[in-house]
């Protein structure tokens, strides 16, 4: 986690630009739901309220202590200092049976429901877990079941490249290349510290223990031309397809959550 603003100097961005690591998370969600939902513009107070509530819930009041799974946003500014890019990275958990890529607020309610299921002994021995291990062990102990068909659920964490945004006047830039370098490079510092739990990605009969995948995944629509694009050139690789996902919509102000369907993504960087 980081508590101070840090300034990427490694960058192939204009000399006007450059791109911070940054714990200012109504600002950096503020820009986010006006690109994103309302083409730049100002957003009605419900979609803002619910957009930055959200990322607050995710985040916590600064970058990295919003809960046991890390992350962090990444702004470009440009020369007066206005952002004109964001992107999130996440560690999250991934139910490759079921083709899904848990939200942070998703994975947080699992883990701790699964542990408050647990003895006050047990509780105390999990609190000094690293994540990966944390989950190797509720997995073994007491594994999550599919509901419907009663076996065993097969979770493994890996970083998520989310909420990418580039404001209309500054595309074409290289801004939203370089904020996807800045989540490959800071997922490959966390997978460094957790090399033991990284699943060989070539061997399908990885230990149940190697619950790591040294991937960085994302999902994106199948319609959004010029995203696939971005990411297909950067060196990600369909993994599935889910038409059952759900996106939030803008319609004539009003927020409404639609059916979508999700392009899941990933690039190997371990």
């Amino acid at each position: 986690s980081f508590s101070n603003a840090q300034t990427s100097s490694s960058l192939n961005l204009a000399i006007d630009e450059c791109i911070t690591q940054e714990p200012n998370i109504k600002e950096a969600a503020d820009f986010f739901g006006r690109v994103f939902f309302a083409g730049g513009e100002e957003m009605p107070t419900e979609l803002k309220e619910l957009v930055t509530e959200t990322w607050i819930s995710r985040y916590g009041p600064t970058v990295g202590k919003g809960g046991r799974f890390p992350g962090s946003i990444f702004i470009s500014k440009d020369s007066d200092q206005n952002i004109n890019g964001v992107v999130v990275a996440d560690i999250c958990l991934l139910d490759m049976n079921n083709k899904e890529i848990l939200t942070k607020d998703d994975c947080e309610i699992l883990i701790t429901s699964k542990i408050s299921k647990f003895g006050p002994k047990q509780r105390r021995e999990f609190k000094g877990l690293s994540l990966p291990d944390l989950l190797a062990n509720l997995m073994q102990e007491s594994p999550w079941k599919n509901v419907e068909t009663g076996e065993d659920i097969e979770f493994v964490l890996a970083p998520v490249l989310a909420n990418l945004a580039v404001s209309s006047s500054a595309r074409g830039k290289g801004i939203a290349r370089a904020l996807c370098a800045e989540v490959e490079s800071w997922s490959k510092n966390w997978l460094e510290k957790h090399l033991d739990n990284i699943q060989d990605i070539a061997e399908d009969s990885a230990e149940a223990s190697k619950n790591v995948l040294g991937e960085v995944w994302l999902v994106a629509e199948p319609s959004n031309t010029p995203a696939i694009s971005l990411y297909e050139s950067m060196g990600y690789t369909e993994r599935w397809i889910n038409e059952q996902g759900s996106e939030l919509r803008l319609i004539s102000d009003e927020v409404i959550t639609e059916t979508a369907t999700h392009r899941a993504m990933s690039k190997p960087i371990m």
